[in-house]
This record gives structure tokens, sequence and C-alpha cells, in this order.
């Protein structure tokens, strides 16, 4: 799934009508599970000018990268603070973390065998 749809879907399930501050925060996690995809291929190409198939055939499934791709997609970490986010109460918080949660379940069983860690740090 891309990453605009995904940012729909978290708005329109997680956010609020009429409160910007919950669409908004909605938006921002169906956004960050991806975020460390993009800030990392996009300063390897453009920053640093790394050919596209070193970033994608290499870089990507370095221990590195799928390091940090395990712990921003995975479903221990959103499913701690979107857990902590209702029992605190708090709105924004809830819709954050149930959109990046939402993020990850879209993505499960279309992103099966690309390397992603779903369940980090269980999984090692």
């Amino acid at each position: 799934m891309n990453t605009p749809a995904h940012l729909l879907i978290g708005a329109a399930v997680m956010g609020r009508k009429g409160n910007l501050t919950v669409v908004g925060a909605a938006m921002i996690g169906a956004l960050l599970p991806d975020l460390s995809l993009y800030l990392l291929a996009g300063s390897a190409l453009y920053v640093f000018g790394i050919p596209p198939q070193i970033v994608f055939d290499e870089l990507y499934f370095s221990e590195a990268w799928q390091t940090i791709f395990a712990i921003d997609n995975s479903f221990v970490v959103w499913g701690g603070l979107f857990a902590l986010g209702l029992w605190r109460g708090v709105p924004w918080a809830v819709a954050l973390t149930g959109a990046a949660l939402l993020h990850l379940c879209l993505d499960f069983p279309l992103h099966h065998d690309d390397g992603r860690a779903h369940f980090w740090p269980l999984s090692g």
C-alpha cells in the first residue's frame, strides 16, 4: 500500500471530524512507520548520490536499515504506545498511535517477505 493511501485511511479511521489536532495526529501516525525509509533512502539517493540499485538491493536489506525498519514497524512498540495513549486518555496520542497500528495492519499481509520484523523486539 502506498503512503498517501495510509494517510487517507489513517485520517478517516482515527481522525475526529472538526478536530484538526486529532486528524493531524492521525495523518502523522499513518506516516511514521514509513518515515525512516524515506529519510534513509532519500538521503542515500539525493545527498550521498548512491545509485538506486545499491540503495534498494543492498542498503535496504542491510542489518542496520532492517533494524530501524523493525523498530518503527513493530506491533509491540506501537501497541504499547497505543495502550499508553488510551490509559492516559489523550485523544491525539490515540489517533497517532492508532493510525500507525492501522498502517502496520494494512502492510503486514502486503509486505510479508521484505525483511521487516513486525514483532520487534520479540522477534529479535
